[in-house]
């Protein structure tokens, strides 16, 4: 989380798209690896994913490219927090 909020529809895309572009530059991507933070962070804007966001971010990866392998590691599931800033 950034701010309190969870990536986006379009930050999943965005990310989705340049792991695209290496692929289809040559480039070989063997494994992703989806997961939180695992200590306090420099930042305090910056805090973790709960195990379910995790999963979204997993399955929207997965869904978009089908032909690498995405492996999810979990840290300790965080209650929900507000997003600070406005959607759009």
């Amino acid at each position: 989380r950034l701010d309190g909020c969870v990536p986006t529809a379009d930050d999943l895309d965005a990310y989705c798209d340049r792991l695209r572009e290496i692929v289809d530059a040559g480039g070989r991507i063997s494994l992703v690896q989806v997961h939180t933070i695992a200590r306090s962070p420099a930042s305090d804007r910056v805090a973790a994913l709960g195990d379910r966001q995790l999963d979204s971010v997993a399955a929207h990866i997965r869904a978009t490219l089908p032909a690498i392998d995405i492996q999810t590691y979990y840290g300790l599931d965080v209650s929900p927090q507000g997003c600070e800033k406005q959607s759009q």
